[in-house]
């Protein structure tokens, strides 16, 4: 690619201002786009170990309108949280081997807004979550009017 094939390229609308006339510019406003990128994303993280919840659950998601990123490895979905920051992270507690458990707690820590499900009616169960850092739990089977009210509730929170 020649310097004339590159000129006047933008990246984002934020930099469509911005010329590039040399390759040098090309990579400033390629480094900048991706520190933009770092920047906290209007996505909804979710962890869900069981296929059967994970296909309902994005489908009402997806459905309502919320951009969902389903990942199902907790040390992809702990990079995710990190690197892309979710507005919001929902997460299965009950997911294997405490993975679920690890993951809220995590993304708690770092600020972002995290809700828990569970299979589990012990209020115990959802007291540890709320003490971990869970902004709200909710239980399956659920209605899903009342948990896209409980996402969208928390949503213009966020």
């Amino acid at each position: 690619m020649s310097n004339d094939d590159i000129r006047d390229v933008a990246v984002t609308p934020e930099v469509a201002t911005k010329s590039v006339h040399s390759l040098e510019d090309m990579d400033k406003l390629l480094e900048e786009y991706r520190r933009a990128l770092k920047t906290q994303r209007e996505a909804i993280l979710f962890f869900e170990g069981n296929d059967h919840w994970r296909n309902i659950i994005r489908s009402v998601l997806v459905y309502r309108g919320y951009d969902v990123e389903v990942i199902t490895d907790e040390k992809a979905a702990t990079h995710f949280c990190q690197e892309s920051r979710p507005k919001m992270v929902l997460v299965d507690i009950d997911a294997p081997e405490n993975a679920g458990w690890r993951l809220m707690e995590k993304a708690a820590e770092s600020g972002v807004t995290t809700i828990a499900m569970t299979a589990s009616n012990d209020p115990a169960t959802k007291n540890k979550a709320q003490e971990m850092g869970a902004t709200e739990v909710v239980t399956k089977p659920f209605v899903p009017v009342e948990f896209t009210s409980t996402i969208r509730k928390h949503w213009k929170k966020s």
